[in-house]
């Protein structure tokens, strides 16, 4: 039974195209998914699950501050490109040259990748 992941590729086949498409799927239904099933499912256990906290971020993300922002900076960079014979088409000024924008975007991050488990400075931060 083949499994399509909207939501991440396989670049590079870090893992085998077969098992990518054929097991993977079965592999998180039985084994990371299935835990958390339990685990949402256990009253006695406190614990939220990646699942649930990701769930819990769609308010931040709905949120002024967040996606609001960033929508309105892309449309920004989106009207500098439109306008040819501005000097700003293709320079990204409002979104990955401004220092608001990379703030509130590793802000963003950090929330995403607590919720997956992953916490701590990335590796080689100095």
């Amino acid at each position: 039974m083949s499994t399509d992941f909207d939501s991440f590729s396989n670049r590079g086949e870090y893992l085998s195209a077969h098992y990518f498409a054929e097991q993977l799927g079965q592999d998180l239904k039985k084994g990371t998914f299935g835990t958390w099933t339990v685990r949402e499912s256990d009253e006695k256990d406190p614990r939220l699950t990646p699942r649930e906290m990701l769930r819990a971020l769609r308010g931040t993300y709905l949120s002024e501050e967040y996606r609001n922002f960033f929508a309105e900076r892309a449309k920004l960079d989106a009207e500098d490109d439109a306008d040819e014979n501005s000097a700003d088409a293709g320079a990204r000024l409002n979104t990955y040259y401004d220092g608001d924008w990379r703030e509130r975007l590793s802000a963003w991050h950090d929330k995403v990748l607590a919720a997956l488990g992953f916490t701590g400075a990335p590796s080689g931060a100095g």
